[in-house]
């Protein structure tokens, strides 16, 4: 087991292995890990974070005004990756979970190669990028801050949007979709070209029977 606590000090470890369970608390401080094996973390940061290893089990993120930067290296034995966000930055890359959980308020979360069986994300006036990334019965709900996503949306996701700016590259068919629109009085823009709703703001592109995903988009200002 290990408990890190840490208050100005900046602590580098490498190749470390924490079989059961690891703890880290840190303030204005930092805490660099190189290859290192972490089971079941608890990572509570004030301050930052850099970590480069694999993880498993259940993984708790909690960053503050701090800047935060993991790659897992492919970890994939990942249960639940419960992550909250506050005013720092976070880039995450390479892991697999069976569902994650992420909560932002202004900071910025950057996404790289993750892979989550389910997904519920929820972003305030921060940025939102995801790149290379397959989320699986997703629900996104984002307010006045940028998403940007690029990868597959997978079954049945939904995205709502509020003021901000929404950016979906889907690296799949597009046949293999039904997009239903709702509450957009404005534009939507496929593949470069606008597609106008009805008077309500609502619309829908491909065949709902027999589609393998459906991505419902929900609007606003």
């Amino acid at each position: 087991t290990c408990d890190i606590t840490t208050s100005t000090a900046h602590v580098f470890i490498e190749n470390f292995q924490a079989a059961k369970e690891a703890v880290f608390h840190t303030s204005v401080g930092s805490v660099e890990i190189l290859n290192g094996t972490l089971h079941n973390p608890f990572l509570d940061l004030t301050g930052g974070l850099d970590f480069t290893g694999t993880v498993t089990g259940n993984v708790r993120l909690k960053c503050g005004i701090g800047r935060v930067a993991m790659d897992l290296q492919n970890s994939d034995k990942i249960g639940r990756f419960d992550i909250t966000g506050s005013v720092g930055s976070m880039q995450l890359k390479r892991f697999s979970a069976e569902s994650l959980t992420l909560d932002t308020s202004t900071g910025s979360t950057r996404l790289d190669a993750v892979n989550a069986g389910k997904a519920a994300v929820r972003a305030s006036t921060g940025s939102m990028h995801c790149t290379d990334c397959t989320l699986q019965n997703a629900r996104v709900v984002l307010s006045t801050g940028p998403f940007d996503f690029s990868g597959v949306l997978k079954a049945a996701c939904v995205v709502e949007q509020s003021t901000g700016r929404v950016d979906l590259d889907i690296r799949a068919p597009q046949k293999d979709y039904y997009v239903d629109f709702e509450n957009f009085p404005r534009s939507v823009y496929v593949n470069g070209s606008a597609i106008t709703g009805t008077r309500s703001g609502s619309g829908s592109i491909g065949e709902e029977t027999g589609a393998k995903h459906k991505l419902r988009i929900k609007g606003s200002m």
